[in-house]
């Protein structure tokens, strides 16, 4: 039996859809998590997951597992009713029973969505069932356009953010000792980065192809990092002058990232975080809707150098960027024009507020004003 937490305390639950392939979803939801508790040191955090999820180092919260069948929503339905969550925060799920079951039970409705030609979020039904809508534009800025626009006409929707990315803050101090740890000390690298680990490239497993551009790169001379991913298949062998990591939790991948001289990513989640934090990058895609958006976005804004997904062409782009410092801080510049801003703080206080209504409308006078008002 699920143990009811005490009522003082911030209730919040997460559900992410992340794809077999990716993780983007779920790294997104235990961000915020993170970042919650970080300020809310009582709050009680739960997931509702599927059992093929992965858990990274940094997730500490307790999973509801989720079955597969019809028997879902009963199950989410005795999840809701035993935690009585204020928030529930959805991303990329947003089923229309989930969000107006979690109405029903008095939790405030967050809905985080990618934008595109399936997004959800530019079904009036949805848009009716939240008290937030955040749009995260997969195809840029102009791609947020008009599900935002949308969402601001439909009155039971009040709410509308644009999130261009989310990620934990850099931490000098976290940083160093990470560098120690991996013992690049204060070694300039370039840090290669295949996302979640689950996509293919050319029928190779995509940290296999960004570890052998990395080794291409270290036979130059010039340090590398590698992050294959938690999804990626099997093992790797690290070679010479190449540091591998299998997975890495989010605060350590910014840390990564900001100490980098250049990054080599993948087009999902992760590649927004890159160039919110200003750093030159190649990137390619992976086979999927989303990621193509990405980096033609990219490629069109003049915000990384987009190149195929071949070692050769990952590891010949990495060293030209690594040796053309002109071409580094035009990028640099370039971002700090126009690239993604960080979200985390705007959210983490769109939460609150949520949580200060939710908590006003269960009290007795918010309940005794409802009832007058009816």
């Amino acid at each position: 039996m699920l143990a009811e937490p005490p009522a003082e305390a911030a209730r919040l639950l997460f559900l992410p859809r992340s794809g077999s392939r990716g993780i983007g979803e779920y790294v997104r939801c235990l961000t915020l998590a993170q970042a919650f508790v970080a300020t809310h040191p009582d709050a009680r955090v739960w997931f509702a997951v599927r059992d093929t999820l992965p858990r990274l180092s940094g997730d500490v919260f307790e999973r509801l597992p989720l079955p597969r069948d019809a028997a879902q929503h009963e199950r989410l339905d005795a999840i809701f009713r035993a935690l009585r969550p204020h928030l529930f925060v959805t991303n990329n799920r947003g089923r229309q029973r989930e969000l107006e079951l979690a109405r029903a039970r008095g939790a405030g409705v967050v809905a985080i969505f990618s934008t595109g030609r399936r997004s959800r979020a530019r079904r009036l039904d949805v848009l009716r069932s939240v008290d937030q809508l955040w749009i995260v534009p997969g195809e840029g800025r102009a791609g947020a356009r008009a599900p935002s626009r949308l969402a601001r006409l439909v009155s039971g929707c009040p709410h509308c953010e644009i999130v261009e990315t989310l990620h934990p803050l850099p931490d000098a101090v976290r940083a160093d000792a990470l560098r120690r740890r991996l013992g690049l000390d204060a070694e300039p690298y370039l840090l290669f980065v295949a996302g979640g680990g689950g996509w293919d490239l050319a029928g190779r497993p995509a940290g296999e192809v960004f570890a052998e551009a990395a080794a291409c790169v270290a036979q130059h001379g010039v340090r590398a990092v590698v992050v294959t991913g938690p999804l990626h298949p099997g093992e790797v062998a690290a070679p010479e002058g190449v540091t591998l990591l299998g997975e890495v939790e989010p605060s350590a991948m910014v840390d990564l990232v900001a100490g980098a001289a250049g990054v080599v990513s993948a087009g999902g989640g992760l590649l927004q975080w890159v160039l919110a934090l200003g750093r030159p990058c190649v990137t390619t895609p992976m086979p999927c809707e989303d990621q193509r958006q990405r980096t033609a976005a990219c490629r069109a804004q003049d915000t990384a150098w987009v190149v195929d997904g071949t070692p050769s062409a990952l590891a010949d782009a990495a060293l030209a960027l690594w040796r053309d410092a002109s071409r580094r801080d035009a990028l640099v510049r370039r971002l700090a024009e126009v690239g993604p801003r960080n979200g985390l703080p705007r959210c983490i206080a769109l939460l609150e507020q949520l949580l200060a209504r939710r908590r006003r409308a269960a009290s007795p006078a918010g309940r005794q004003a409802a009832g007058a008002s009816g």
